[in-house]
C-alpha cells in the first residue's frame, strides 16, 4: 500500500507539473489574421504604376489609414496554405482578403486594401506579416510593421510592445495576381532581434525609420538614431537645432530638454539661454518677482516690490533695496514680524528689534531705522482680535474699565 501511494503521489506531482506547463502555455497571446477582422472596400488607383515596387512599397503609403474607406464588412478568410507563399514561412495565419477570392481587381490588378482589429496584452510581441504584394501595419496610428515588395521569403518580422488594449491596422496594396494577406502577432517567447549597429534601434526597426543598420548615426548629427527617434526627431534628416533654442539636438540630449520644445521647463527661458546662464533648463526656475533673479537663485521669491519701505501703509521713506540674495528690507521686515500679535505694542517690538538687526549689519543706518520704527509706531498693526491696545476690553470680573457706572 506504502508503494502505491507513492507511486500515486509521483503520477499525481507529474500531472500537476504537466497542467501547469499547459497554464504556462495559454498565458502566450495570439492574434492572427481572420474571418473576424474588419475590412472595407478596395480603393483602386486611376492607373497601374509599372514601378510600383520602388514608388509605391514605401514606408509612407500614398493611401493611408484616414483615406476614404467604405463600407466596412467582415474579410473573407482563406486558410493557411491558399497562397503559394504561405508555406515558406515561419509562421502560420489564415490568408485574408476584402473580397470572397483572392483574385486581384483594379487598373493592372492593382489596389489597395485596409484591415481592423483591436487586440489586447502587455509586454513584448512578435509580429509577423506578408501580403501580395506589400504591407504596412500600425498599432494605435502608429507604423510597427512593413514589409516591401521583395521581402517575401522569408517575410519580415518585427518587435512590437503592447500595454493594454489597442488598434491593430493592416494596409495591403495589391500589384496584381494574387490579392490579400496575412499576419500574426504573438507575446515573445524568447525571440532576440539584433541592433547591429548599436544605436538602440532593432535592426527590424531600422526599417521602419529608414535608417541605416550599420551606421549608429544615419544623418551625422551627433546623435544617434535611437536617441533621435526617443526625442521625436527624424534620424534621417541633419537638423542641428530643430526647434531653435540654441542647443544642438544632441545637446539636447545631453542635457535631457526637449529637442521639440525651446523652453523644456516653460520658465520663460530658452534651454539655450539658461545653459548658457548655468541654470538648469528643466527645472522651472523663472523670475515669480519680476525682480531680475531667477527663482533658482533668489532668496526671496515673491519680493514686496515697492519703492521704499511701508510699514502696514505707513510709508517710512527708505528706500527698498534689495540684496544680492534677492531680498529687499521690505521683505526682511516682514519675514520677521508676519503673523499675530498679542496687541500694537508687541508689533512695534518685533520691528524695532528687526530694524536694530539690519543696522547691525549695515542695512540700515541710524536715520533709517528709526524712520522706520516711527512708521511702524503710527501703523494699525492689530493683535489676533483685530483691535487696538485701547479698544476697550472688559476687565477680569467682565465690566467695562471705563464702563460709566458710578461708584
Amino acid at each position: 500500500m506504502v508503494a502505491k501511494n507513492k507511486i500515486f503521489l509521483a503520477l499525481f506531482s507529474a500531472a500537476a507539473i504537466l497542467a501547469s506547463g499547459v497554464s504556462s502555455a495559454q498565458t502566450v497571446l495570439t492574434y492572427t489574421s481572420d474571418n473576424s477582422v474588419d475590412t472595407w472596400d478596395p480603393i483602386f488607383p486611376a492607373a497601374a504604376d509599372a514601378n510600383w515596387p520602388t514608388t509605391v512599397c514605401t514606408t509612407v503609403p500614398s493611401i493611408g489609414l484616414n483615406a476614404n474607406w467604405v463600407n466596412s464588412h467582415k474579410a473573407s478568410a482563406f486558410g493557411t496554405s491558399i497562397h503559394p507563399w504561405q508555406g515558406a514561412q515561419s509562421f502560420s495565419a489564415p490568408w485574408i482578403n476584402a473580397w470572397s477570392n483572392i483574385t486581384s481587381q483594379g487598373p493592372g490588378g492593382h489596389n489597395w486594401t485596409k484591415y481592423s482589429t483591436e487586440v489586447s496584452g502587455t509586454g513584448s510581441f512578435v509580429l509577423n506579416l506578408l501580403a501580395d504584394n506589400c504591407s504596412w501595419i500600425y498599432l494605435d496610428g502608429t507604423l510597427v510593421g512593413f514589409q516591401d515588395a521583395y521581402s517575401t521569403h522569408p517575410a519580415p518580422s518585427y518587435p512590437v510592445a503592447m500595454n493594454g488594449t489597442h488598434t491593430l491596422e493592416f494596409i495591403i496594396f495589391d500589384g496584381g495576381g494574387s490579392a490579400g494577406g496575412m499576419y500574426r502577432l504573438e507575446t515573445n517567447t524568447g525571440t532576440v532581434f539584433e541592433d547591429t549597429d548599436g544605436d538602440g534601434l532593432t535592426d527590424p526597426e531600422e526599417v521602419l525609420y529608414s535608417t541605416d543598420p550599420l551606421n549608429p548615426d544615419t544623418d551625422g548629427d551627433g546623435v544617434s538614431d535611437g536617441d533621435e527617434v526617443a526625442q521625436g526627431t527624424d534620424p534621417t534628416v541633419f537638423d542641428g537645432d530643430s526647434d531653435g533654442d540654441g542647443l544642438t539636438d544632441l545637446q539636447e540630449v545631453l542635457y535631457n530638454t526637449d529637442p521639440l520644445n525651446p523652453d523644456t521647463d516653460g520658465d520663460g527661458v530658452s534651454d539655450g539661454d539658461e545653459v548658457a546662464l548655468g541654470t538648469d533648463p528643466t527645472v522651472f526656475d523663472g523670475d515669480s518677482d519680476g525682480d531680475g533673479l531667477t527663482d533658482d537663485v533668489d532668496a526671496c521669491v515673491n519680493s514686496i516690490l515697492s519703492t521704499t519701505v511701508s510699514i502696514n501703509g505707513v510709508d517710512s521713506g527708505v528706500a527698498n533695496t534689495t540684496n544680492a540674495m534677492g531680498c529687499n528690507i521690505a521683505d526682511l521686515l516682514d519675514s520677521a514680524c508676519s503673523g499675530d500679535f498679542k496687541n500694537h505694542g508687541q508689533f512695534v517690538s518685533c520691528v524695532t528689534h528687526a530694524a536694530t538687526e539690519l543696522r547691525k549689519a549695515g542695512i540700515l543706518n541710524n536715520s533709517e531705522r528709526s524712520a522706520i520704527v516711527k512708521a511702524a509706531a503710527k501703523s494699525d498693526k492689530s493683535g489676533k482680535s483685530g483691535k487696538s491696545e485701547k479698544s476697550g476690553k472688559s476687565d477680569k470680573s467682565g465690566k467695562s474699565k471705563k464702563s460709566g457706572k458710578s461708584k
